[in-house]
């Protein structure tokens, strides 16, 4: 089946998964949590959404998210409510916005990125 429901992952659940068999091209919007696995065209609009890129995947996206991770390879922009978190297999060609970044050593972002200031008063 090309579509699983409800992984495991480290604070919660995926509730959807877009298999390595999967080449998608459109428009994806979301509310929870969505892995991709596969290859994505397109454009991911999911403001209050959780986005996992998986370890294999290719995705050429203007990407708006809640959070996202990634382990792939994503090119085009992102812009992340809350965070953003580029793992060592990760690899971003574009630019990002987020409130909190982390980068794990090996991760390459080409870009520029900008982050938002919060008040905590």
């Amino acid at each position: 089946m090309a579509v699983e429901k409800t992984d495991e992952l480290k604070h919660g659940t995926i509730n959807t998964t877009l298999n390595e068999d999967i080449h998608f091209k459109g428009v994806l919007k979301f509310q929870k949590s969505l892995k991709i696995n596969g290859r994505f065209e397109g454009e991911i609009n999911a403001p209050s959404g959780t986005l996992i890129i998986g370890d294999n995947s290719l995705v050429h996206a203007k990407i708006l998210v809640d959070r996202i991770k990634n382990h792939g390879i994503i090119h085009g922009n992102i812009q992340a409510h809350n965070s953003l978190e580029l793992f060592h297999t990760g690899q971003i060609n574009g630019n990002v916005a987020a409130k909190e970044l982390t980068v794990q050593l090996g991760g390459i972002l080409n870009g520029t990125c900008s982050m938002t200031v919060t008040n905590n008063k």
